[in-house]
């Protein structure tokens, strides 16, 4: 392709038996690239100016991976496995920007997140293909899908990255958030997004700032489709809670705790439940806590 200078080169992880390249993300100047489908699990650094590589590092917590982003301004780099659950959730690690000066790539983990409805309950996906930050970092889009999955559970959502909370989705073939798709034949297949505002940049004939990409799967001759989409944001936005009260389904502890209340913090996130009411907690069984809840503790 004209224009094109650059080659990815892999040489310093191909004794990792490294598979498959993921979504990747841009940032300061880098570009992160995971690779999965192999005997390892690695995210890898290259200059975006010239495509070298120039680090890589493995992830030894994660079962495989086929997606990184980064959120900008802090450099917390996000990933998964291929399924989100609460077994399963996402992973944050804080790049180190001290040595990423140095072309070193280091990951310092963080803390893990799952993503709910607004009531709290938690969201499992499968077939996770790529996510994007908007540019203030305070929401991601994350695409997801398979040729060969329930078309219904495809597409793009939108969550609040600090709360974790479903603000929007994509229909299948309607409305004004539309990412059409065909599972089975012709095995079309939701892959990668990014976030690029193009409406005051020279793309001829591109305009917006979501740009997700699908494959047709087709042995024969593949189709690459490219869909645009123009974002709107509520200037008086304010981010959504998962509920005000958080309660441990641990069998052993069995309390329910205010969002802000320390002991909450210490909540397993595979044991976390919200509830926008004490009542309700109280009301399935769970018990006051005796530092944040004291007039409903009982035990």
């Amino acid at each position: 392709m004209p224009g094109i200078e650059g080659q990815i080169h892999m040489v310093m992880i191909d004794n990792e038996g490294v598979g498959d390249m993921g979504d990747i993300d841009w940032f300061n100047g880098y570009i992160f690239v995971p690779f999965s489908g192999g005997r390892k699990l690695v995210i890898a650094l290259f200059s975006a100016s010239d495509l070298e590589m120039k680090s890589y590092v493995i992830l030894e917590d994660l079962s495989d991976i086929g997606w990184c982003a980064v959120q900008p301004h802090t450099g917390v780099l996000v990933t998964s496995n291929s399924s989100i659950n609460r077994e399963n959730p996402v992973h944050l690690y804080q790049i180190n920007l001290s040595l990423l000066e140095s072309d070193v790539l280091s990951l310092e983990p963080i803390c893990t997140k799952a993503f709910a409805k607004p009531n709290g309950e938690i969201i499992e996906m499968c077939c996770m293909q790529g996510v994007t930050f908007i540019p203030d970092g305070s929401m991601l889009y994350l695409i997801k899908g398979h040729f060969d999955d329930n078309r219904t559970n495809g597409g793009i959502r939108l969550f609040d990255f600090l709360s974790g909370i479903l603000l929007a989705r994509s229909r299948n073939g309607s409305g004004s958030f539309n990412f059409a798709y065909d599972v089975g034949a012709p095995y079309e297949e939701p892959e990668g997004i990014t976030y690029w505002d193009l409406d005051a940049k020279s793309a001829p004939g591109i305009k917006g700032q979501l740009h997700a990409f699908m494959l047709d799967n087709e042995w024969s001759t593949d189709d690459i489709y490219l869909k645009h989409y123009r974002v709107y944001f509520d200037e008086e936005y304010q981010p959504p809670m998962r509920g005000k009260y958080k309660a441990n389904r641990s069998k052993d502890k069995r309390e329910v705790h205010t969002a802000d209340c320390s002991w909450a913090d210490n909540i397993a996130l595979k044991n976390e439940i919200w509830y926008s009411t004490v009542g309700e907690a109280l009301e399935d069984g769970y018990d006051g806590c005796a530092h944040c809840l004291k007039k409903y503790h009982q035990r």
